[in-house]
């Protein structure tokens, strides 16, 4: 019994990351991307929402699955399937092959700072093994930020070992990715809700979801009450200054909203939204419920809307 046999005998149910396909659209699905990852060189293992791929060197290659899930699933016509799974990869193969390339041609940090970014994930990077953990750091709780090479057609994270010859510390690496992504132009557009309140909404560009390193940029750090704040996918972040008790009126559409961006993808980041103040994110625990929002406020966030309560 041949690898792709093996594994869909042990499948009867479609996981929770792939809950947008049907049972026979996920094994399609399947079935394509373990094809295309098997003309590689690769020793495969699947995962939840992942394909782990290990090279004959040793070398393991983690590929996630949920952003070109949903692409697919966009794709009215399944016979597309096949060339969008294969491009994709072949995407991802090709921005390995130039940033190997790129990093044994330099050595001096200098010839590679232009090209670090920052992405966002709701999921902390994999452990690989010693040095070849790839650079991150903690955002918030379920918020974590890669250190990637920007190339034309994709991206690529950059392992710790790789980051060795530019004899700079991960802190100063972390801070130049940053602010090359938060140089970039994202659309701004201002969506109104019910009862004179409104979200704003980030949009336009593949790292618009990192503008939440430096939320500052959009809410002055010393306002009091801070900002509610969501990033659903790497392409979309949304924002609410809080200034009043109808913040809970933007709270109810944020969720709802973060929830469906989530889904629709691709690049999906989070579905939590957050309350920042002064600098530190507080995750702000909700539920959906036949599309009504239940929310259970921490003391602080309770405290802060019984002081807007009061009259002025």
């Amino acid at each position: 019994m041949g690898f792709f046999d093996r594994w869909f005998k042990r499948k009867s149910t479609v996981p929770a990351w792939a809950g947008f396909l049907s049972f026979e659209q996920h094994q399609k699905f399947m079935q394509m991307v373990l094809a295309e990852l098997s003309t590689r060189a690769l020793t495969l293992t699947v995962k939840d929402g992942s394909v782990d791929g290990v090279t004959p060197e040793g070398k393991t290659r983690v590929f996630g699955l949920l952003a070109i899930a949903q692409r697919c699933h966009k794709m009215k016509d399944e016979a597309g399937w096949r060339e969008l799974v294969h491009d994709h990869f072949a995407a991802l193969f090709t921005a390995e092959d130039e940033a190997e390339a790129l990093l044994h041609r330099v050595s001096q940090f200098d010839a590679v700072k232009h090209a670090l970014r920052v992405n966002v994930y709701g999921q902390r990077p994999p452990e690989v093994g010693e040095g070849r953990n790839v650079v991150h750091f903690d955002i918030a709780e379920g918020l974590y930020g890669v250190v990637v090479l920007d190339f034309p057609t994709t991206t690529r994270s950059v392992s710790e070992a790789e980051i060795e010859p530019w004899d700079r510390t991960t802190e100063e690496l972390i801070k130049v990715a940053v602010a090359n992504t938060v140089s970039e132009p994202v659309q701004r557009q201002k969506l109104e809700l019910s009862d004179n309140t409104s979200l704003t909404v980030l949009g336009g560009g593949f790292f618009t979801s990192s503008r939440v390193l430096r939320l500052e940029k959009h809410v002055p750090v010393e306002h009091p009450w801070g900002a509610l704040v969501s990033v659903p996918n790497r392409n979309t972040m949304l924002l609410h200054p809080i200034v009043n008790t109808k913040a809970v009126v933007a709270l109810n559409a944020m969720v709802l909203l973060t929830r469906k961006l989530f889904a629709d993808g691709p690049g999906s980041v989070s579905q939590e939204v957050y309350w920042w103040r002064q600098g530190t994110f507080s995750r702000l625990p909700t539920q959906v419920d036949d599309e009504s929002v239940r929310f259970a406020p921490s003391p602080e966030f309770l405290k802060m809307m019984e002081q807007l309560a009061q009259p002025n």
